[in-house]
């Protein structure tokens, strides 16, 4: 089958691209997921607000770090969109940019790069990605842990404002659990407190 685990795979082992196994709509990673070495982040430098892109490999050469400097620390203002799209998410205001290097350290999950958002404002928008431009059915897939498992549900996407919209989000009950919402909360039994996990959502209505 070609579940969402065997294209990660795919991807992971094979070295195919995600546009050859999909067609999505928005994609955002600091892996390559085109098969070269685009430009996945623009971060801000704390010292003095320089903002500068980064490929893939300048963030694991060590070239993002050695860029940001000792004591600095580097904030996303922006996630490049790998589809092909251009639906890049951004933040503009500095209070709410997620940090990828703190204290000239790049920030990591075992071995991998990763973006650290605080869990009280940090986020990065796409302002006219709406629920209105994500059609039902769709599918979706994040990797992402909870530091703590005491505070509010923590937001991993949200289609909309409105109260019946697709939104995917780790659950502090037990150690921590995936939810998705799309007019109805759908909570997995399955803790989340391993390295990284890996969330798959499908939503088609109410069939989800």
């Amino acid at each position: 089958l070609d579940s969402a685990l065997g294209r990660q795979r795919r991807l992971n082992q094979v070295g195919e691209t995600i546009t050859s196994i999909a067609t999505p709509a928005a994609a955002y990673s600091l892996r390559s997921l085109t098969g070269g070495d685009p430009e996945v982040v623009n971060v801000r430098r704390s010292s003095d607000n320089n903002e500068t892109k980064f490929t893939v490999s300048q963030i694991n050469s060590g070239a993002l770090a050695s860029h940001i400097g000792s004591g600095n620390d580097g904030f996303v203002e922006t996630w490049y969109d790998q589809s092909g799209n251009g639906n890049h998410a951004t933040q503009t205001d500095t209070g709410k940019q997620p940090k990828i290097v703190s204290s000239g350290s790049l920030l990591t999950q075992g071995s991998r790069a990763c973006i650290n958002f605080d869990g009280s404002d940090d986020c990065l928008n796409k302002e006219t990605y709406t629920q209105g431009a994500l059609s039902q059915p769709n599918t979706a897939f994040a990797v992402a842990k909870l530091d703590v498992y005491t505070d509010s549900n923590k937001k991993i996407f949200d289609g909309d404002v409105a109260t019946a919209r697709n939104m995917l989000n780790l659950n502090p009950a037990g150690n921590g659990q995936f939810s998705i919402f799309a007019g109805t909360v759908r909570t997995t039994g399955e803790d989340a407190d391993a390295d990284r996990h890996l969330l798959t959502a499908l939503y088609n209505g109410a069939s989800s």
